[in-house]
């Protein structure tokens, strides 16, 4: 997988964290010599320091949707890329997967698996892996019994899901935003599909439960 280029980076300290700007360069005349100018931000150090994970702007992203197969860090003066599997895992997360909490979510698994839902979250939502984004908000709601997202991120740290990178509630939000008529109405659609063909391979006379 070939590694990400990015434009010339400059990192902003605001009260309240640090920012990524690209700019560009312009010649003063006078002085005779060229200064940074045109700042635009493009994405935010997680970590609240200089250094750390950098979570880019969807604007940036959109521009160059080759970062999203990538977690990238700011590491001294360079930007470190790390590639990510599909479900959102770097291969170090995707080795120590298997001692997070699955009992609950293996079960979630199983019934996915098993039915047309994820093919159907996949139809509605394609692009950018968001249907396995959408089936891990699922999760934790369903499991935690509570639909106050501001717990996903430490319920997330201890629990394999389907998509394996944070999702802070930010991210979230616009996740929620993605979800209008349209998609709902493809999800059904795909869903009921998926249905009547499973109907189809098991035999009218079997009995199908959903719930």
């Amino acid at each position: 997988m070939k590694t990400p280029q990015l434009p010339p980076l400059i990192i902003k300290k605001s009260p309240s964290a640090f920012y990524v700007y690209t700019y560009k360069n312009k010649w003063d005349p006078e002085k005779k010599r060229s200064y940074r100018a045109s700042f635009k931000k493009v994405g935010t150090v997680t970590s609240g320091e200089k250094e750390g994970r950098i979570r880019w702007g969807d604007h940036f992203l959109a521009e160059r949707p080759e970062l999203r197969d990538f977690i990238c860090e700011r590491k001294g003066k360079d930007y470190v890329f790390t590639p990510m599997n599909e479900g959102g895992f770097t291969l170090s997360q995707a080795m120590e997967v298997k001692q997070l909490h699955a009992g609950a979510t293996w079960a979630l698994d199983q019934l996915v698996v098993q039915s047309p839902i994820g093919e159907a979250l996949k139809t509605a939502f394609p692009q950018r892996r968001d249907y396995l984004k959408v089936l891990s908000i699922a999760y934790s709601i369903i499991l935690n019994q509570d639909n106050n997202i501001s717990k996903y991120p430490t319920f997330a740290e201890a629990t394999r899901l389907p998509w394996g990178a944070p999702l802070h509630p930010s991210s979230i939000g616009r996740i929620f935003r993605k979800i209008k008529k349209q998609q709902i109405e493809k999800y059904f659609s795909a869903l009921q599909e998926g249905l009547i063909e499973q109907k189809r391979e098991v035999g009218d006379d079997d009995k199908l439960t959903w719930l």
